[in-house]
This record gives structure tokens, sequence and C-alpha cells, in this order.
């Protein structure tokens, strides 16, 4: 017998895939806020700073690209920059972690005022796939 995959619907146009990745980018970028400051001034490392802001922005060819409109095209790149530009200046700097949370902190206030400008540009986020209840794994907690 021939086994189906379930399959969820993906997004259907590329406003709705740019919409998915501004969401995804924003919740990424705004949750691993903590945690990569707390690497950086512990290790010194950027790697949790620079994976905070990445995106996949740039893998979008040009006729995709062609069915964003002009102002859909000018806020997402708006948006993708500012990730690429904190990247970029993680990259290079020599910044001490007093500095990079100002930075930090300075982008994310950005990259948060632009989620919402291209979020509602864009038409706003595909409705989430159903998901089947998962039942717990030993009954109840409550027995009563």
């Amino acid at each position: 017998m021939k086994r189906r995959s379930v399959r969820y619907p993906a997004p259907r146009t590329v406003a709705q895939r740019v919409a998915v990745e501004v969401r995804d980018t924003l919740a990424r970028f705004d949750g691993d806020h903590d945690l990569a400051l707390v690497y950086f001034n512990q290790y010194r490392s950027k790697a949790e700073l620079l994976d905070a802001a990445k995106n996949s922005w740039r893998t979008l060819n040009v006729t995709e690209l062609l069915e964003l409109t002009p102002e859909q095209l000018q806020i997402a790149t708006a948006y993708f920059d500012t990730l690429d530009r904190f990247r970029l200046w993680v990259t290079a700097t020599e910044a001490m972690p007093a500095t990079m949370e100002a930075r930090y902190d300075l982008a994310l206030d950005r990259v948060k005022t632009l989620a919402v400008v291209a979020l509602e540009a864009l038409g706003g986020i595909p409705p989430e796939p159903p998901r089947a209840p998962v039942p717990p794994l030993w009954g109840t907690l409550d027995r009563d």
C-alpha cells in the first residue's frame, strides 16, 4: 500500500511568501536578542548575532520579484536591507558589548517598525494550516 504524505498548502503568492519571511525573521531577530547578546558578552561570539539577522530574501529570483508591486518591493527591500546592514556591521565591527547591545536595540526597533509596514503592504500573513490536536503521551495530568 502506498503511503500518502500530508501536505499543507504553501503560500500561494510571492507576496504571501515574503510576508511569512518577514514574520519569521522578525520573530527570530526579536526572540534571539537576549541569547545572542549573552553569547557575545561572554564569548565574543558573533555567530548568534549573525544567525538572528539571517534571511532568505536574496534567494528570490527576478521573475518572482516582478509579481510584487513597486510599493511592496520597496518596503520589503527596506526591511531586509536593515537586517543585511546589521549583519554587515556585526561582521566588520570590533565593538564592545555595550555598543553591540545599543546597535542591536536600534536595529530591532527599526525592524519592528518596518515589519508592521511590510506586512500591511504585503496583504498580511496567510492563515496557518490546521493542526491536528496532539494527545498527551501518558494521559491527562488532572486526575480527580
